[in-house]
């Protein structure tokens, strides 16, 4: 759908932001990986039905705060990004101007197609430092309303990823996340050297995931990602239209792939 394939997209941006921190991979490579990603469908996707995966096909707008979790030299690292988008009616697939967006008193850059950005500056580098609670404000523009939307509550998180950074692709790999807490449902994601990736969403308790031999089999040799994505959904109604508010935390690294 492309409304998920939007709000996942998002993910990949962000780690665009863990370039110049994963110090086993270039700024190069995490780009060319993530564009890739961005292009290519899912090699898997096994939602469990018990994990309350939006479907986003009421959704009148999108708004996502994400924490980038990377390390440096052992150093852990913590950017704070934002995206939005707005839709004229549920069901759509372009995005329409909502006037000014703001969340934490930070403006969001409008970007041509309509959707919205935060993205660390070199004056702001660590992006966005959320509070609780976290706020969002929207002027609104034609058939978007103005919102005032403050979300409260635990941010779901997770700690380092803990499983092996050099593993083969002819053989089940399991993607660990040493803790997890206050999320509805985790994503875990591996990324191959073309793009190619396997991605499972899994109940918000979940710290490990299991890719089968033959599930493996899709990703390409070489540097490629993982990435661990609890997170947490929240609706809200304003002006009769139905709004999806999605607090998550990115935690990421590159890999090594052998065939």
């Amino acid at each position: 759908m492309k409304k998920t394939n939007t709000l996942l997209k998002w993910g990949y941006s962000a780690l665009c932001l863990l370039g110049l921190t994963l110090s086993s991979c270039t700024q190069e490579e995490i780009d060319k990986l993530v564009n890739q990603a961005q292009n290519n469908p899912p090699s898997g996707l096994t939602p469990s039905n018990n994990v309350p995966i939006p479907s986003w096909d009421d959704a009148h707008g999108v708004l996502v705060t994400t924490k980038v979790k990377a390390l440096n030299s052992g150093v852990s690292l913590e950017v704070g990004v934002a995206n939005a988008v707005f839709f004229s009616a549920a069901g759509d697939t372009s995005f329409v101007d909502a006037g000014t967006v703001k969340v934490e008193s930070k403006a969001l850059v409008k970007e041509a197609n309509n959707s919205y950005s935060f993205v660390p500056s070199q004056t702001e580098p660590n992006g966005i430092a959320y509070t609780n609670p976290v706020t969002w404000e929207v002027s609104g523009n034609g058939t978007v309303p103005a919102i005032n939307q403050d979300l409260t509550g635990t941010w779901p998180d997770a700690d380092s990823i803990t499983s092996a950074l050099t593993f083969d692709n002819n053989s089940a790999y399991t993607l660990t996340a040493s803790t997890v807490s206050g999320a509805d449902s985790v994503i875990f994601m591996v990324v191959g050297s073309d793009g190619k990736y396997l991605l499972k969403y899994l109940g918000g308790n979940a710290t490990t995931c299991t890719f089968t031999q033959a599930e493996m089999a899709n990703i390409a040799p070489g540097t490629g990602l993982v990435q661990v994505v609890p997170l947490k959904v929240t609706t809200n109604t304003s002006g009769s239209r139905k709004y999806y508010y999605v607090r998550q935390t990115a935690v990421a690294r590159t890999v090594t792939v052998n065939d």
